[in-house]
């Protein structure tokens, strides 16, 4: 859609300036502008689509332990029960991972969660995909990894609200003490000043 509607405006502005009613150079950095502005978009929203996803999670493995603990399900089923009862872009992409796996001659749903961890560099898939491997080639119940998967995620995302915390913190000092101390210092520092700029005239 973007790289349409680059397309358009470069049309349109070729046939402006070719027709004499716009200037070269301001259409040269309208071309120029625009794709930066549509890029830093786009990055914008791949940062808070991987956020949402990172912060979903923990609440989503808690509650495929909780299925899985209470009716001795499969990791693939626990996590099936869960992920078509809710919304939210976490659940959005394990249910696409459902069902890209579930397509004959496609990867398994343990591979489709490790390819969704690289595409986005979110650790917490890979983990998942490796609980619903053991699962899946072992045979054996993932309750308990699932749970210790889910207080894991959940400590990682309150150390790093910590984290940003912190930075709100040191990102908010900077304009208080540039807008408030310094004017107060230079008040109280005045009369010396002048006192000095009186005493070397």
């Amino acid at each position: 859609m973007a790289l349409l509607l680059m397309v358009v405006l470069a049309s349109v502005l070729l046939a402006l300036v070719v027709q004499g009613l716009f200037p070269p150079s301001a259409a040269v950095l309208a071309v120029v502008a625009v794709p930066l502005v549509v890029a830093a978009r786009v990055v914008q929203l791949a940062g808070r689509h991987r956020r949402a996803i990172v912060d979903q999670l923990p609440i989503l493995v808690d509650l495929m332990a909780l299925e899985q603990g209470g009716g001795g399900v499969g990791a693939r089923t626990a996590i099936e029960l869960v992920v078509n009862r809710l919304d939210g872009e976490a659940a959005m992409l394990l249910r696409d991972c459902l069902t890209w796996s579930a397509t004959a001659g496609t990867l398994q749903l343990d591979r489709q969660l490790e390819k969704a961890a690289d595409r986005l560099g979110i650790p917490a898939l890979s983990a998942l995909a490796a609980v619903v491997r053991v699962q899946r080639e072992e045979g054996v119940s993932t309750t308990s990894p699932l749970g210790q998967l889910a207080r894991g995620l959940r400590d990682r995302q309150k150390d790093e609200l910590l984290s940003r915390g912190r930075k709100a913190l040191v990102t908010m000092l900077l304009p208080v003490a540039l807008c408030i101390l310094l004017p107060f210092v230079i008040i109280i520092l005045y009369p010396a000043l002048a006192r000095l700029s009186t005493a070397f005239s």
